[in-house]
């Protein structure tokens, strides 16, 4: 039920709620604390969901990278739109990059007497820097993502540790962190697998180029005849029509299958149904300062994890607590060593699991709710 003597909160993003868990994390939890939320974002999907929060949803986000730069300045003028229409309600609003500069707009609500929160969830310059090679549009970039954009929120909040010392660099403003922990939880782990039986492995998230999937399929190409595994990757993205090809190329037709789109409230029941989960992150001055939502997924919802050895997930998990590989044979070891025994899946995941027990997301979703509370103490 709204509370009245609550302000409203209006979340905006170039995303779709129903498919980004951290965006569906934090307006379910001000919902059920009272706030009045409205999300504005874009459509991923077609499927009507009903939330417990308003979501507006203005045209489908596009798969070709030009269309979405333009994408942005269309999104940021509804966004003036939007707060056009709550201007004296004085609005608590929360942006999430990416990019840092769809928070500009928001500079009339904030000269207005609104609170403005930036949501980091990645650096915005080092994803950019992947397809824009010119130093001096790069140059013009991080001026804006980094030196306007981040002039315009009262506060920032980020994801992950690294990322923070990141951000600190860059402002005198308070960055709060909340960990993109998961909502979507199995509390009663079941462990299935079995010594000497196929191992299922699953990917789970975007479909990008920073997620290291074409080196996968390769990788399970190479193997197929060593040890029998299998792999169902949920999602979409710029990756997927490549996947198909190298699928068809090594013939693994029957052993990789691609299922498409997930919806957050479907995350644990579909990871309840695998071994393993996997996230072969290249090694990457980007990748270095993410921590990857998927092993805290694959974690929380009883599965181990096989990923790359980034600095990031370094500082948050044990070495014993994860499977970290970097090339074939290092895949090829971890397989044979999991098939036979030698590797306790069930071991593993238990040390992982205590590793990031304190930043779970019921610890963290009061700790946001403090943080939101404080804007309009």
């Amino acid at each position: 039920m709204i509370d009245s003597k609550l302000p409203k909160v209006l979340v905006l993003a170039y995303s779709d709620v129903r498919s980004d868990p951290r965006i569906m994390k934090q307006c379910s939890a001000l919902t059920d604390a009272g706030y009045d939320v409205s999300f504005h974002g874009v459509k991923y999907t077609a499927d009507v969901i009903n939330e417990k929060f308003r979501v507006k949803l203005y045209f489908y986000r596009s798969k070709r990278r030009l269309v979405q730069y333009l994408q942005y300045f269309v999104l940021m003028a509804i966004f003036l739109g939007v707060q056009a229409n709550n201007i004296f309600k004085k609005p608590i609003i929360i942006v999430h990059n990416m990019p840092n500069f769809l928070v500009i707009p928001c500079v009339l609500s904030r000269f207005l007497g609104s609170k403005v929160v930036l949501d980091l969830h990645d650096d915005p310059v080092l994803v950019l820097s992947k397809v824009v090679t010119n130093k001096f549009i790069l140059a013009i970039l991080d001026f804006i993502e980094n030196s306007i954009s981040l002039r315009v929120p009262n506060k920032l909040m980020t994801v992950n540790s690294l990322l923070l010392r990141s951000v600190v660099e860059r402002t005198e403003k308070e960055v709060f962190l909340l960990h993109n922990s998961p909502e979507s939880v199995l509390r009663d782990c079941s462990y299935k697998y079995t010594k000497g039986s196929p191992i299922k492995l699953v990917f789970i998230g975007h479909l990008g180029t920073h997620y290291g999937l074409p080196d996968l399929i390769e990788y399970l190409g190479r193997i197929k005849n060593v040890v029998p595994v299998t792999l169902d990757i949920f999602g979409d993205g710029s990756v997927r029509d490549e996947l198909e090809k190298l699928i068809y190329k090594f013939q693994l037709q029957q052993s990789v299958k691609l299922h498409g789109r997930f919806l957050a409230k479907d995350i644990s029941p579909i990871l309840s149904r695998f071994d393993l989960g996997v996230a072969l992150y290249p090694k990457t001055e980007l990748t270095n300062i993410i921590l990857p939502v998927k092993i805290l997924e694959y974690t929380f919802n009883c599965l181990p994890s096989l990923t790359s050895p980034l600095n990031v997930t370094q500082d948050y998990f044990q070495k014993k607590s994860l499977i970290y590989i970097e090339t074939y044979k290092d895949f090829k070891k971890s397989l044979e060593d999991i098939f036979s025994g030698r590797i306790n899946l069930e071991t593993l995941h238990r040390y992982a699991l205590s590793d990031v027990s304190g930043i779970s997301w019921k610890q963290e979703r009061e700790r946001f709710l403090e943080f939101i509370g404080k804007l309009h103490a």
